[in-house]
């Protein structure tokens, strides 16, 4: 018999959108927003709400990604937090978790996020970019966007963007691309995988090496 034991950690929601695992802490995304578990003590320790309901979860999904054990990146729509869980003093407790999570930074950027990746203290984000044509004034599906940017407080500054050249993106829709990282927590470098729909049974993959 296995000694495996499945636990409902939460449900009633909607489908779960992201999942990402640092340490003791797991990381969710559903209909609703971004919950933190801490695996620890076993408790539900955050609820992040999603900001622009109006965005379908399916089509705009949510992308998560931890830069350290104590500090989750999320983007969803066209937002990103930076939300740091940090250690309740005993005083604090009562009957509230051991730990809490302050959202340490948080701006809006220029496009949809379709990924995200932690650079030393910078960000990649890779964007979802949607333009309006000069000539028939509709929207229309351009190039996705590479760019680093450097969080602050309540903005971003753009370090860089590139343009990045993908077959079919012209029908390509935000939940199709995807960004993930080779080797998390690897120091200066930053190895990124971009996923995009398959131009025949395989799905196309580009590899980028930043360094900060």
């Amino acid at each position: 018999m296995s000694r495996w034991k499945s636990s409902v950690l939460h449900e009633g929601e909607g489908n779960i959108r992201s999942v990402k695992w640092r340490g003791h802490l797991i990381a969710w995304a559903n209909n609703m927003g971004v919950k933190i578990f801490d695996i620890t003590s076993k408790q539900r320790i955050t609820n992040v709400p999603r900001d622009d309901i109006s965005l379908r979860p399916d089509m705009y999904p949510c992308s998560l990604c931890w830069k350290d054990s104590v500090t989750l990146i999320i983007g969803w729509g066209t937002s990103v937090k930076i939300c740091s869980v940090k250690e309740r003093h005993a005083s604090e407790m009562r009957d509230l978790p051991s730990r809490y999570v302050e959202i340490v930074s948080q701006f809006e950027t220029e496009f949809y996020i379709s990924g995200l990746a932690p650079l030393c203290d910078q960000l990649v984000v890779l964007s979802y970019v949607k333009e309006v044509s000069e000539k028939t004034e509709r929207e229309y599906c351009a190039r996705p966007r590479l760019d680093i940017i450097q969080p602050l407080s309540e903005a971003c500054e753009e370090i860089s963007s590139d343009a990045l050249t993908v077959r079919g993106f012209q029908e390509n829709e935000c939940r199709d691309y995807h960004l993930g990282e080779r080797d998390p927590g690897a120091g200066s470098w930053c190895c990124l995988h971009l996923y995009s729909p398959p131009t025949s049974t395989r799905v196309a993959q580009q590899e980028f090496k930043l360094r900060c």
